[in-house]
């Protein structure tokens, strides 16, 4: 299995890698140390409003969690380098928008912790309805500014958060 580190990996690596298949790759925020929170979009028509379903994939929301920022990325490679060539691969492109953040907590993977670089554990800094205890958005860390913008931005299918 390959492992690709994003956080190596500068912006016109990852457009060459994915090119044809989404827009370029952008940030949708920027981390508490500042990294960027790269998201890729994988589709045969990006940056288009379809009436297809958009799938949002998030891996590593805790930062001792590498797991599902493999998994996403070789789902990136794999969608990438086997459309037009294998059935299942072009059908999900051709019929879906993926958007995929191999890494909401790039902070936490450096540090090699759970939590982001002010040491909260994103997961649980997110709206709750039955604890409405964080309802100020401006309390709330960076990174979880950035996906609830995001979500405001792209009206999202469905979405999974890959813990590991």
């Amino acid at each position: 299995m390959l492992i690709y580190d994003i956080s190596k990996l500068h912006l016109p690596i990852l457009s060459s890698l994915f090119e044809g298949l989404h827009k370029p790759v952008i940030s949708i925020g920027k981390s508490v140390n500042g990294s960027p929170l790269w998201a890729i979009e994988i589709s045969d028509k990006p940056g288009l409003k379809e009436a297809e379903p958009a799938f949002k994939f998030i891996g590593n929301v805790h930062g001792d969690e590498p797991v599902g920022r493999e998994v996403l990325m070789q789902l990136a490679y794999w969608l990438c380098d086997n459309y037009l060539k294998d059935p299942l691969a072009t059908l999900i492109v051709e019929n879906t928008h993926l958007h995929i953040l191999p890494s909401m907590n790039p902070d936490g993977f450096a540090l090699r912790r759970r939590g982001n670089a002010n040491n909260v554990d994103l997961n649980r800094d997110f709206p709750d309805q039955f604890f409405p205890n964080n309802d100020d958005i401006k309390q709330r860390q960076p990174e979880t500014r950035a996906i609830m913008n995001w979500i405001k931005q792209e009206h999202f299918t469905a979405s999974a958060s890959l813990h590991g």
